[in-house]
């Protein structure tokens, strides 16, 4: 909390350079004029936010519409901009249609206008998809249905790329799918026979055993499940979702053999994590194991 609350003081006694500054650098100082929690000052950002939000390029806009309403829970100016963004194919921004998508689920019933744009925004059937085309039609399915309630459309999407045949160089595509399915649940059981296939690639196997257990426990139950993602987990594939996971399911409830495997992920000698960036995989290691021991005791 005292790290917090430091960190908006900060923000707070930069608040003139860092208004200053927004004209030039519009894409990266509205999101830190959002943490400005200071109620004095609070007017004074939300007025400069939103005149960046009425005019210059979409990307300016859409950035400074998502960080008024951040700060203000303003979602006018955003609504705009995304309804743009989806009805220019992204209109420049960065990862535009996806990162509209991902912004419209997160307004909720707000946002329930853009429906009609959010469907116009999906990949016309039959055509050849990239993954980033991929990425942007698993995000706007998992909007549809957030904002509807409706499985069926966002369920069609997701086997159409759960079902592609190159999941080699679709990785994260495909485990950005298999998390889609997995928080629709149940009725997104008609995935089933795509998620199914993905169990015997390794890399996919933590995030295929989450999601159908998800949608059909009775197709794969818990413990089954446990099993595939403490495979995951040894095999370096993954493990910190994996072992996310695992708590997730209860670690209470594995089997003795299961809970004997989970604990001694933190305490082998090889590396659970043994990919990163350059300094960071001991560190991250250190943390997972970390995870796992604290997940045993509170088991």
């Amino acid at each position: 909390m005292r790290v917090a609350e430091s960190a908006c003081t900060g923000v707070a006694r930069a608040l003139p350079e860092l208004l200053a500054a927004l004209e030039a650098h519009p894409l990266a100082v509205p999101k830190a004029l959002a943490a400005v929690h200071a109620p004095e000052h609070r007017t004074e950002v939300a007025q400069a936010l939103a005149r960046k939000a009425e005019a210059g390029p979409l990307e300016d806009r859409f950035e400074a519409a998502r960080a008024l309403r951040e700060l203000t829970g303003e979602h006018g100016p955003l609504l705009h901009a995304l309804a743009e963004v989806l009805a220019t194919d992204g209109g420049g921004v960065r990862d535009g249609v996806r990162a509209a998508a991902a912004a419209a689920a997160d307004l909720g019933p707000a946002a329930v206008p853009l429906v009609p744009a959010l469907r116009a925004a999906l990949s016309a059937p039959g055509i050849e998809r990239t993954n980033p085309r991929m990425d942007a039609d698993i995000a706007l399915a998992a909007a549809l249905h957030r904002l509807t309630g409706d499985a069926a459309e966002a369920v069609a999407v997701l086997a159409g790329v759960l079902g592609t045949a190159e999941p080699r160089w679709r990785r994260w595509t495909l485990v950005r799918a298999a998390e889609a399915a997995a928080r629709i649940g149940p009725d997104a059981r008609d995935l089933v026979p795509v998620l199914e296939p993905l169990l015997a690639d390794v890399e996919l196997r933590a995030a295929a055993a989450v999601a159908l257990h998800a949608v059909a426990p009775d197709v794969l139950g818990a413990v089954r499940a446990a099993d595939l993602l403490l495979d995951a987990a040894e095999a370096g594939a993954a493990p910190a979702e994996a072992v996310e996971a695992l708590v997730a399911l209860g670690v209470a409830g594995l089997t003795v053999e299961q809970r004997a495997r989970f604990a001694e992920l933190a305490e082998r000698d090889r590396r659970v994590i043994r990919s990163g960036l350059d300094g960071t995989v001991e560190s991250a290691d250190e943390r997972l194991r970390a995870r796992v021991r604290a997940a045993v005791r509170g088991g």
